[in-house]
């Protein structure tokens, strides 16, 4: 027997407001101590009293007297009723009177066994209540097994709406009393765990609907921690795990249900306890829940979310913008060595080209060359640019063919052109293109079509520096 506890039981006898008289303890809370009484009259009902730590605080008692009419102003029957309240005042403690249920908690319903059918009638009625609640603007923020009460007529009660709301407003130092956090860790969704109050709503009680479920069902919490504030960190970050991977032998529509109730977004769980409700009870007709599987079709399709967004590779991007064309070379500080042994000339020149060949990318910089500054050239100038080197290519390609099969010499010629990156004023820098001679036209597609090819040869380099070979 805890401290709390033995403080409780010495107000045994009590009577409250001149009518109601203490007769037994029934639990206590971080908060609070529940007993059972009755009126003078004989009327039974349920007394619910603050620790008088608790209670020293004016502000504290005001809010726990207001907030004891939340359960009343939902008028559902899954709500407890209140009956009246008094105290607060230094010569008698804030109480609260509502109705004396019987039965016991869902917590305690557990122990004795429960199967899927009893499972998903509790939650149909505990949906039908959250939906009236939520309607009228009141979330429950700690739902959990031992708030949730089976009468032995069958009815389902949830217990302490309004209370989570107290807590929430209460200091720091009665807030991390043992019991009194804002909600209770293990059924927590990620935006109450990390304490964002302006992101809670009526999806925060369908998630710790769904965490109290799982646990239900599969006899374990959502995540495995050694303490509560790994848990906490858990329940932040991590999404809980497939039902159906844990506890195999839960049909597969239950586990579609529970799983969506605990979608780490809010954003893919039920939008509203209605909604819930009706998949729910789907299930319990044999059919399938249907707004769980549209979603769960859904969400196994690509989302703007789930895709990578696209980045263009860096030799593609020049100034902030992406050239139409790649870039061109840097200027060598000295030409590339001649082969030490040129090659022989063909017997027959090759025959021009009907269609001229498409241009092809200038050789890279040589390594010991430094990085070319980045060209803030627009876009259009460097467009025209290219369209310039592009007619030069082909006028050039089909004078050296030409010369080539009037004097039966191999072709080879070094053109001098500006470069698109040479500041205006600046010398023009000299780019080599060797064409060397072959038996034959070298097919489409074949290293000996494009320039650079000699210089790659004497300089015994890949054609791409930048890969291995």
């Amino acid at each position: 027997m805890d401290a709390e506890e033995t403080a409780a039981n010495r107000r045994l006898g009590e009577v409250l407001g001149g009518k109601w008289a203490l007769e037994r303890l029934i639990g206590t809370g971080g908060m609070a101590a529940v007993f059972a009484a009755r009126d003078r009259a004989g009327n039974p009902a349920a007394v619910k009293l603050l620790h008088p730590e608790v209670a020293l605080r004016e502000d504290v008692r005001e809010r726990f007297l207001r907030e004891a009419y939340v359960a009343n102003q939902i008028e559902h029957p899954g709500a407890v009723r209140v009956l009246e309240h008094g105290g607060g005042g230094d010569d008698e403690p804030a109480y609260i009177v509502m109705e004396l249920l019987q039965g016991r908690t869902l917590a305690d319903r557990v122990k004795l066994g429960i199967g899927t059918a009893e499972l998903l009638d509790v939650m149909e009625q505990v949906l039908g209540a959250l939906a009236h609640a939520h309607a009228r603007g009141f979330i429950h923020r700690d739902l959990k097994p031992d708030n949730i009460f089976l009468c032995d007529d069958g009815q389902v009660k949830i217990l302490d709406f309004g209370l989570a709301r107290l807590l929430d407003e209460l200091p720091g130092s009665f807030r991390t009393r043992s019991g009194t956090a804002v909600g209770t860790v293990p059924y927590m969704p990620p935006e109450q765990a990390l304490g964002r109050r302006d992101e809670l709503d009526g999806r925060t009680d369908l998630f710790a609907l769904g965490a109290t479920a799982f646990r239900v069902a599969s006899g374990r919490k959502l995540h495995d921690a050694e303490s509560e504030a790994e848990l906490l960190m858990a329940m932040a970050s991590k999404p809980a795990p497939p039902l159906g991977r844990v506890a195999p032998a839960v049909p597969s529509d239950v586990c579609a249900i529970i799983d969506l109730a605990l979608a780490f977004s809010k954003e893919w769980r039920y939008p509203d306890a209605a909604t819930m409700r009706a998949d729910v009870r789907d299930v319990r007709a044999g059919r399938r829940p249907s707004y769980a599987h549209l979603r769960a079709s859904k969400r196994a399709e690509p989302t703007q979310v789930d895709m990578p967004a696209f980045t263009p590779p860096a030799s593609a991007r020049r100034g902030g913008g992406t050239l139409p064309f790649p870039a061109p070379p840097a200027p060598s500080s000295a030409p590339p060595a001649p082969s030490s042994t040129p090659p022989a000339p063909s017997s027959t020149p090759p025959a021009p080209s009907s269609t001229p060949p498409a241009p092809t990318s200038a050789p890279p910089a040589p390594t010991s060359a430094p990085s070319p500054p980045r060209s803030r050239t627009p876009l259009l100038i460097q467009g025209a640019i290219g369209l310039a080197l592009l007619g030069g290519g082909v006028a050039y390609v089909s004078l050296t063919s030409a010369q080539s099969a009037a004097a039966g010499a191999p072709a080879g010629a070094s053109v001098a052109a500006p470069s698109p990156r040479t500041a205006p004023g600046a010398p023009a820098s000299a780019v080599s293109a060797g064409l060397a001679p072959s038996a034959g036209p070298a097919p489409s597609g074949s290293p000996s079509a494009g320039p650079g090819r000699a210089a790659g040869r004497a300089g015994k380099q890949p054609r791409f520096p930048h890969l291995t070979e």
